[in-house]
């Protein structure tokens, strides 16, 4: 997998850069690996979530319009209602809370099947989307709940998080070898 996307990186770079002329423009440009990292962000997070509802053979189609209906209730709380950033990721992290129990139940309880109820729990959602937006943009949003999804961490910020995790991975893979070789493996 590692081997087909750095052939793919080097093949993206060979056909955006001019010959290997401008590497300013090309694919691995600093700003557009920055924009797909921080696009994948999103699909990372969501994608870990539902590996966990897969596992256990299940099944959520309600994820994407769960998260819009949650982006749409942020939106609409700071320019319709006028609530900070902090306050509206609260109530929107609570939310989407209620929302995954009240599915969560309806499936364990309630003895129906996965798929019809988040099924259902999209189109419900997707409508609810509509309904707030009446199929328009909400805007303008503060800049504080932009920066909160666009905005980079500081270099140092990220130099210490990458050293951490550094630490905590080499401090994992240690104990991992003193367990093998504790049981001889």
């Amino acid at each position: 997998m590692v081997a087909v996307l750095i052939i793919l990186w080097i093949l993206f770079t060979l056909l955006t850069s001019n010959g290997l002329k401008n590497f300013g423009n090309s694919f691995i440009s600093t700003r557009n690996l920055s924009n797909l990292f921080r696009q994948m962000a999103i699909y990372g997070i969501m994608g870990s979530s539902m590996v966990l509802i897969i596992v256990t053979t299940g099944i959520d189609l309600s994820a994407g319009s769960v998260m819009g209906f949650i982006g749409c209730v942020a939106a609409a709380l700071q320019v319709y209602y006028g609530i900070g950033t902090a306050p509206a990721i609260i109530v929107c992290l609570l939310l989407g809370l209620a929302i995954y129990f009240v599915q969560g139940f309806i499936i364990a309880y309630g003895g129906l099947a996965p798929f019809i109820v988040t099924l259902g729990g999209q189109l419900v959602f997707k409508g609810l989307i509509l309904a707030i937006t009446n199929g328009a943009t909400i805007a303008p949003l503060k800049s504080s709940l932009v920066a909160f999804g666009q905005s980079y961490i500081t270099k140092t910020a990220g130099f210490i998080i990458g050293v951490l995790l550094s630490i905590v991975l080499l401090f994992i893979e240690i104990r991992k070898q003193a367990r093998k070789k504790k049981h001889g493996t």
